[in-house]
């Protein structure tokens, strides 16, 4: 199974290089997508400093072309390599500045997928269940059904931290 997933890794990644030497020199949004995903995967491998470097990249493509979508999107991707690296103030920041913007841009789906992210870990357990709950009304709404389940997962995980461990009971 192991081998099966880096032969499916290598070959995404292969696919993702062989995209960015076909993609057109004037096309900075596609490049940038290209890159976001390139990061994601990086992260994926837990090679964080090409991950970062490859979102940061994207990151600088989506600002230069006023794209605060794209912009939301590779800040959420940013949050995500800084779980994956145990640096939880840090994705706080970059998944509360996604989405704002998403807010801004009145980007339901991605508001509900930023929110469900800062729920990722523990924090302040009381605002994550508000959070949480916002995410669970947009995704009803939106009868994003995958998302609600992870909204409940994640709304789980959050009560669990609050409850008192077996031995608090000794």
């Amino acid at each position: 199974r192991r081998q099966r997933q880096m032969c499916i890794r290598d070959r995404s990644m292969n696919a993702y290089y062989k995209a960015l030497s076909y993609c057109p020199e004037k096309d900075l949004k596609a490049k940038a997508k290209i890159n976001l995903n390139l990061g994601t995967l990086y992260g994926s491998l837990k090679d964080f400093s090409k991950a970062m470097e490859l979102i940061d990249n994207a990151t600088s493509t989506y600002k230069v072309l006023n794209d605060s979508a794209g912009i939301a999107n590779a800040y959420n991707a940013r949050g995500l390599i800084h779980v994956y690296m145990n640096e939880t103030d840090i994705a706080d920041k970059f998944f509360k500045d996604a989405l704002r913007i998403n807010k801004v841009l009145g980007d339901k789906k991605n508001m509900a997928a930023n929110i469900n992210n800062l729920c990722l870990y523990e924090g302040n357990t009381e605002e994550k269940i508000v959070l949480l709950e916002e995410a669970i009304g947009i995704n009803k709404h939106l009868n994003a059904l995958w998302s609600l389940a992870e909204n409940y997962n994640n709304m789980g995980i959050c009560l669990l931290y609050t409850s008192p461990s077996p031995r608090d009971y000794a």
